[in-house]
């Protein structure tokens, strides 16, 4: 039985990305854009709220509109990766439903998804908090649980033991894989900043956030959010079919019911 390839797994991500460019790409188009203008519409309310009592710097946090703007925002996540990795799923099986099939898939997986993100960030940031060390383990352990639980319809709990399970054996190689995909996400957000920082007349992040809550941020943001979650998201459905046929030999076994 083969092992996990690395060239493999890349090859497979370009192929789902390029094979669904106009079902889930558009899908994840949209969910940027709601998001983003939830953003820049909150974010010019919180800029209000921190100037009418700038003495508090706590003052933001005090304000209705972050956490209204945080529990959209990890709902919306928690649909587009549903929806977003349903679709990936997919594609890679050579199948490719309507537009409609991916909004039922995030909105049926939202509260376990939502679930799952919200435990993932937690164990990840205090694996982090311990050295670093222990955190990247986490990262590659884990990589697969989001296309495991939309994939083989398991639980929240199960979905970390399964993760934990296929990434066995190769979690050095999908570290490098992820290392390469942070790489590719990279450049283009590089390339965006300098263009942000050119018109907000400052370099780089400084430009982006300064431009946050303008119409230029919103254009970004969009750009940004939707380059990182179609090739987050496709990367960890090709580690998901990659890990399946190391250990199993098959990429098919249980994904037979991913948009029931």
């Amino acid at each position: 039985m083969e092992g996990f390839q690395f060239g493999r797994t890349l090859s497979r991500t370009f192929s789902i990305l390029g094979a669904s460019v106009g079902t889930v790409g558009v899908f994840v188009l949209l969910l940027q854009i709601v998001s983003a203008g939830l953003n820049t519409m909150a974010t010019g309310r919180l800029k209000v709220a921190a100037t009418g009592d700038a003495a508090n710097p706590a003052a933001i946090f005090l304000s209705p509109w972050y956490w209204a703007m945080l529990f959209v925002g990890f709902a919306i996540g928690a649909v587009l990766a549903g929806g977003a990795i349903s679709g990936f799923l997919s594609a890679a099986r050579g199948e490719s439903g309507p537009l409609g099939d991916l909004f039922r898939a995030g909105l049926g997986h939202a509260l376990p998804v939502l679930g799952l993100m919200i435990l993932w960030t937690i164990g990840i940031s205090l694996g982090f908090a311990l050295l670093i060390v222990p955190g990247l383990i986490l990262v590659a352990m884990w990589a697969v649980c989001l296309p495991v639980l939309i994939g083989e319809g398991g639980g929240v709990f199960a979905s970390f033991g399964r993760s934990r399970a296929l990434t066995k054996g190769a979690r050095w190689k999908i570290l490098a894989v992820l290392i390469v995909a942070v790489v590719i996400i990279y450049v283009p957000i590089m390339f965006a900043g300098g263009m942000a920082g050119a018109i907000g007349g400052s370099a780089g992040a400084a430009g982006m956030l300064r431009a946050e809550g303008t119409p230029v941020g919103f254009v970004f943001s969009v750009i940004f959010g939707w380059i990182m979650m179609m090739v987050v998201y496709s990367l960890l459905t090709s580690i998901y079919l990659e890990t399946k046929l190391a250990l199993e030999g098959s990429e098919s076994g249980g994904l037979g019911g991913v948009f029931e």
